[in-house]
């Protein structure tokens, strides 16, 4: 799935361009599609370049956007699809906005990516992926002879860290 090709936004209907696959499921394929995705947003680059219109670039909103609207919308990101969800709030602002970045979805990969892997090679197979942790603003921990998981929160966290100096 490719949300400019299967969803087209923008001018992703305007364009030519294909969608990068790899057969492996490793490093090596993940670190090839992120190589030639660079030269096929070269090409896409170039593609609108050549058809941009005359004119601003700059789109000003004369209009209030009515308070209570709700919107969802998903985009390719160099991650992955990147999900917003938006609710309109008074003078033009947004009340919630909600964002599902692609490292949220790309971490629930990982536990089958290093199955039957060395410690040593976690690095470079999470690095595979390119997080953003701060994109996920989560952290759970198991404990592995109960099994109990537990998510913290930011404030767990900061307290933790302030004991632990």
């Amino acid at each position: 799935m490719d949300c400019r090709r299967d969803h087209p936004y923008a001018a992703y209907n305007r364009v030519q361009f294909d969608v990068i696959t790899a057969q492996g499921a490793d490093v090596w394929s993940r670190v090839e599609v992120r190589l030639r995705e660079v030269f096929e947003s070269i090409n896409i680059i170039r593609q609108c370049l050549q058809k941009m219109p005359d004119g601003s670039l700059k789109l000003e909103i004369r209009n209030e956007i009515p308070s209570g609207r709700i919107g969802l919308s998903s985009v390719e990101a160099p991650r992955g699809e990147s999900h917003h969800f938006v609710i309109t709030g008074e003078n033009n602002r947004p009340r919630r906005w909600r964002v599902r970045a692609p490292t949220y979805q790309n971490l629930q990969g990982v536990p089958a990516m290093i199955k039957d892997q060395q410690l040593a090679d976690m690095t470079i197979t999470l690095g595979s992926i390119d997080p953003c942790f701060s994109c996920t603003d989560r952290l759970e921990t198991i404990e592995l002879k109960s099994g109990a998981a537990k998510v913290w929160s930011h404030s767990e966290l900061f307290n933790l860290v302030r004991r632990s100096r």
